[in-house]
């Protein structure tokens, strides 16, 4: 078991975030910190719903990048308290890379 896993603009690169957090949780030991900064999908809206209709065209140009990948919601599907992950917009960039996710989600 691990005490801790950093990722840091990994997640928006795996096809499927829910086999990713169940490993993550298992390798965890109990209070483990998953600690993370993430790019994630926008908040509801049109920035989201052309994310989610580009999604399939910037993966192949980006190489397994996901615009829309709702990261903090799969962590506490899969589990984790996500009391310490925040999700806030990334000034300076386009709104639909803007929206990061960070801090620490805690296994159970």
């Amino acid at each position: 078991t691990a005490d801790a896993i950093v990722s840091t603009l990994v997640l928006c690169s795996v096809p499927a975030l829910g086999p990713v957090v169940a490993e993550a949780r298992r390798v965890l030991r109990p209070g483990g910190e998953l600690r993370l900064i993430e790019h994630v999908a926008a908040a509801r809206g049109w920035a989201h719903r052309i994310q989610t209709r580009l999604d399939p065209v910037w993966n192949w140009i980006e190489g397994s990048c996901h615009l829309d990948h709702e990261t903090r919601t799969a962590l506490a599907a899969g589990g984790f308290d996500v009391s310490g992950v925040s999700e806030a917009v990334q000034r300076g960039m386009p709104p639909l890379f803007h929206r990061i996710a960070r801090g620490v989600a805690v296994a159970p």
